[in-house]
């Protein structure tokens, strides 16, 4: 049965697809930026354990270097 000119009136047509919950302005505006602040918070977290990690394998190297030199009798190396 062909639609009328007044067959909408009042209402929007649905054309199919998600119909539901995103008219209102805030919902819609966290939706939009939680992917962007989940993406940031795993990079953060990513380079936080590379330098943590880069962090402490100097410290253990220092301290292997450090022994190292102690055995062979020479003066402990301290870098600032």
């Amino acid at each position: 049965m062909p639609a009328g000119p007044g067959a909408f009136a009042g209402r929007r047509p649905r054309l199919g697809g998600y119909t539901g919950g995103m008219d209102n302005w805030w919902v819609n505006a966290l939706w939009s930026l939680t992917p962007t602040v989940l993406a940031g918070l795993f990079f953060w977290m990513i380079l936080r354990l590379i330098l943590r990690a880069d962090r402490t394998e100097r410290r253990v190297y220092q301290q292997i270097e450090d022994e190292e030199r102690a055995k062979a009798g020479l003066p402990v190396k301290h870098d600032a």
